[in-house]
């Protein structure tokens, strides 16, 4: 990207209908920047902070997303596809109808986000933080969670399916797992946390 575009994109506080391809827009600072209509295809994001903006309607693609800061933000129609995102944090944010599709990091962090029709798929989000979410038309599916914290996020018709929910992190009582959508193994999973032997 030349610097007469960063330039604009910053003082406008927008970038509309552009795609990035191959850039690299390592931890640089868009604070407040919505992008909307935009595509990010291979791409640097690493550390690339977007605190108190968005992205909207936006497609990234095969793009490494390590550490991004996603905070306090809106995404909305996005679709994350074939990403590393190892660190990255879309914590507090309002996030609709976003899907993850087929990514991987380690300490994701969606804590304290408002998700409605967040679908995440065949991904890996070992060690990663979902508490305090509130959720609503959400799945996660074929994905790997194991140890990951979900305590204070109510799970009641979220689809878990074929996901390993081992090691996952929740209150005492289990009260999260109420009404989710589980498959049969990860019944026996919960079982075990209870304390009961089936034979």
């Amino acid at each position: 990207m030349d610097q007469e575009t960063l330039e604009e994109i910053l003082s406008e506080g927008e970038a509309v209908g552009i795609s990035f391809s191959g850039e690299d827009l390592s931890f640089r600072d868009f604070t407040g920047v919505v992008f909307r209509d935009c595509t990010f295809s291979s791409c640097r994001l690493e550390g690339m902070a977007i605190r108190g903006g968005g992205i909207m309607s936006s497609r990234i693609i095969d793009s490494d997303l390590a550490r991004i800061e996603c905070q306090d933000a809106c995404l909305a129609d996005v679709s994350l596809v074939s990403c590393r995102l190892p660190g990255a944090s879309f914590a507090r944010s309002s996030i609709k109808r976003m899907e993850i599709i087929s990514s991987s990091g380690l300490y994701a962090s969606f804590s304290s986000s408002h998700a409605s029709g967040l679908c995440i798929r065949e991904c890996m989000l070992e060690d990663s933080s979902f508490e305090d979410m509130k959720c609503t038309s959400c799945s996660i599916e074929h994905t790997s969670l194991r140890r990951s914290q979900f305590r204070g996020t109510w799970l009641r018709d979220i689809r878990l399916c074929g996901s390993d929910i081992e090691g996952i992190a929740l209150s005492p009582d289990l009260h999260e797992l109420r009404g989710a959508v589980l498959d049969t193994a990860q019944a026996l999973s919960v079982a075990r946390l209870l304390g009961i032997e089936l034979v």
